[in-house]
């Protein structure tokens, strides 16, 4: 719990909610935060805490995990569309982002239980089937 009031989301209204893994695992081995705290470093954004790939995988691998043996990589090309769970998925892309580059679209409800967020889910991604 520390680690959320020190390196957590702007607003914890609800309660501390991690969306990064690196973050998962830093609030997990305790100790003094060795990430950039988003309530505390001007113009931080999650999402940005290494600045290379080597960066990433030495963090994982000095806490005994291996990105490698679990990663799968996919290509996707200018335009092209990624759909995937948010939070079924750790997600990551090992190139540089330019500002705008992406557009991330998240849906869903609060009010809905786990069975009705999949039924919402599937209706949005049948529209996307030929």
């Amino acid at each position: 719990m520390a680690y959320g009031e020190t390196h957590g989301a702007w607003d914890q209204t609800q309660g501390y909610v991690e969306g990064s893994l690196a973050r998962i695992v830093a609030a997990a081995a305790g100790g003094t935060p060795k990430l950039p705290s988003v309530k505390t470093t001007q113009g931080f954004l999650c999402g940005s805490e290494f600045a290379t790939l080597t960066a990433e995988l030495a963090f994982f691998s000095g806490h005994g995990l291996s990105v490698r043996a679990a990663e799968l990589e996919v290509g996707i090309l200018p335009g092209a569309v990624a759909v995937f769970d948010n939070l079924a998925l750790a997600h990551g892309r090992s190139g540089v982002r330019q500002p705008g580059e992406l557009r991330q679209r998240v849906f869903g409800h609060r009010a809905l239980d786990v069975d009705r967020q999949q039924a919402l889910r599937n209706r949005a991604l049948s529209a996307f089937d030929g």
